[in-house]
């Protein structure tokens, strides 16, 4: 989930990044569990990792490695809970 998230924000062109605009820090804080850090309060974040706004789909580390292959297919990591 964090190399993904990680990607996202760092895109320029990304209507991803712009929904994790508050977003300081993501942190591994266990094998299943990340912690999202804020730079300020932000009530729509978990609205925003809904899946109709997408900033919280989760695309695998393999397929972020190779960006182009995203759109050409499948690229999920499995599920997962907020």
């Amino acid at each position: 989930m964090k190399t993904y998230l990680d990607y996202e924000r760092k895109r320029n062109t990304s209507s991803l990044a712009v929904l994790q605009g508050r977003v300081t820090s993501i942190k591994v804080t266990g094998p299943l569990t990340v912690r999202i850090e804020l730079g300020s309060s932000d009530p729509n974040l978990t609205f925003f990792f809904a899946q109709a706004f997408g900033a919280g789909y989760i695309g695998s580390p393999k397929a972020v490695a190779a960006p182009k292959t995203l759109d050409q297919g499948t690229a999920g990591a499995g599920p997962y809970m907020l």
